[in-house]
Formats: C-alpha cells, sequence, structure tokens
C-alpha cells in the first residue's frame, strides 16, 4: 500500500466478496500481503457476526470489524468492543405499528441475545436474509432483548415509508440489496460514523483511510473520505456518493485497485 494509506476498510456483499459470497484467490492474495505489511484492515457490513466468521478464516487477522452498519465495532487486537442499541419502547411501538399497518409484513430482529422474526419467513425472502435452512425462533415479547437492527424485506419500496416517517426521530433508515431489503438502525448510526470513532481512537486521519462500497448503507462511508471506491456493480447512489470507480466485483474489482496502488 502507499505510505499515506494506513486503514483500508471494506464492505463485504457486493464488494470485497465475489458473486459466489467467497473471496476470490486474487482478493486473498492481496489482503494477505496487506495484513502482513501490518496494513491496519477493517470489515463494514451489515451482516452480524456470526454471518461473517465463517466466509474465511482470514477475517480473524483484521484489526478492526464493524457490524451491523456500525451498531457494533469490534477491535479485534484489544477484545474490546462498541455495542449501540435500538431503544426498546421504540422498537416495541414501531413493530406494533406494523403490524396494525401492514399485517402481512415481516420483521427480523437481530439483537446480542439472537436472531428472530416476527412470523414464518416468505421463501422469496430467505435467500436476502442468509437463510439456507431451518429458520429464525418466532418472537412476541422482546423483554430483555438488545436489539442491534431490525430488517424488513420487500418487493416495493413504496409499501414500507409509511412506516419510517413516524420514527425517523428515533430511528434511521437504510435499504440494502439494491432497496429490497430495509434496515432499521439506531439513530446517528453509519459505517461512516463507525469509521470516524475508529480512526480517532487510532490517531489516523480522514486523508489515510481508503474505503470501498456498493449500495445504500455504503454512502455516508463513501461521501465522508477522499480516497473512496464505488463498485461498478453498485447502485448509482453510491457511485456519485465515491470519489472513484473500482471495477465489478465478480472480477476482482477491489483487488485490482489495491494491486494497482501497489499492495
Amino acid at each position: 500500500m502507499p505510505q499515506m494509506i494506513k486503514l483500508a476498510v471494506f464492505d463485504l456483499d457486493g464488494t470485497l466478496l465475489n458473486q459466489h459470497k467467497q473471496l476470490s484467490p486474487r482478493t486473498k492474495r492481496i489482503v494477505n500481503q496487506l495484513l502482513d505489511q501490518r496494513c491496519l484492515l477493517a470489515v463494514a457490513t451489515s451482516r452480524p457476526p456470526w454471518l461473517v466468521a465463517p466466509i474465511d478464516p482470514i477475517f480473524r487477522r483484521f484489526s478492526i470489524m464493524i457490524y451491523y452498519n456500525g451498531g457494533k465495532i469490534v477491535d479485534q487486537r484489544k477484545q474490546e468492543e462498541i455495542n449501540t442499541y435500538l431503544d426498546r419502547v421504540s422498537v416495541k411501538q414501531f413493530l406494533l405499528t406494523c403490524q396494525q399497518r401492514l399485517p402481512l409484513q415481516v420483521v427480523v430482529i437481530e439483537s446480542k441475545q439472537g436472531t428472530y422474526a416476527t412470523m414464518d419467513i416468505p421463501d422469496e425472502y430467505k435467500e436476502g436474509l442468509f437463510i439456507t435452512e431451518g429458520a429464525y425462533p418466532i418472537i412476541n415479547d422482546l423483554e430483555g432483548v438488545d436489539c442491534y437492527k431490525l430488517l424488513l424485506p420487500t418487493s416495493r419500496k413504496c409499501d414500507l415509508q409509511e412506516l419510517q416517517e413516524p420514527f425517523r426521530y428515533v430511528f434511521d433508515f437504510t435499504y440494502t440489496q439494491s432497496g429490497m431489503l430495509l434496515e432499521v438502525i439506531p439513530k446517528g448510526i453509519n459505517k461512516g460514523d463507525a469509521i470516524m470513532k475508529v480512526i480517532a481512537e487510532e490517531g489516523i486521519s480522514p486523508s489515510d483511510v481508503i474505503v470501498f462500497g456498493d449500495d445504500y448503507n455504503d454512502v455516508e462511508m463513501l461521501s465522508m473520505f477522499d480516497c473512496s471506491y464505488a463498485m461498478e456493480n453498485g447502485i448509482e447512489e453510491a457511485k456519485e456518493a465515491a470519489t472513484y470507480m473500482a471495477g465489478h466485483h465478480a472480477e476482482d474489482g477491489v483487488a485490482k485497485v489495491l494491486e494497482r496502488l501497489g499492495g
């Protein structure tokens, strides 16, 4: 890596991972080179920890893991973490509103205690929620549950607009999977602000950070750092927010940028 880059941050799906949700050999090779050069590497993903660890053991060597779009920041070197949860009373109100206005809408609850759903998840949404077998337990009582975020799969974004308005003062809303999955997260939580917390702790300047992303939940971090790359396969909003373009995630887009920069 060039001397000026001290921290490299990668979104996973649609960015660092290929179309098979894996690290390609070329990408893994350049990541290993960066790790051997003692460059600080970070993942910034909407996934929970249990959906990242099985991908590849190389992620154990990353310095920082940012999960739930910034709701959980883990320093793997120090075994320290920062957790931000949704307000439980507001979550209960949101779920009640959803039940009243959209009684057939499933809500997935990602929490410290586990992942749950408000009803059985239709088959057409299971792949987007990374359900390959089994099902999430159905939950009716949130007492004692610390929620990182809520997920609402949808085939029509407009159907969920009315749910958002009464709760914008306490929640932030972002879409992933090209607009097919609404994520409800704590107010002020996003990948960009999570990275800012990390570099403040590390004493790193924003100009020494490189970030890669492709989707709605990457827009903040792509717009906050000058050395930002949107993927060729990314949404237009991500491309507009980023400074530069990287190739397609299925064609080692991230690896090609890092190789060109001297990784």
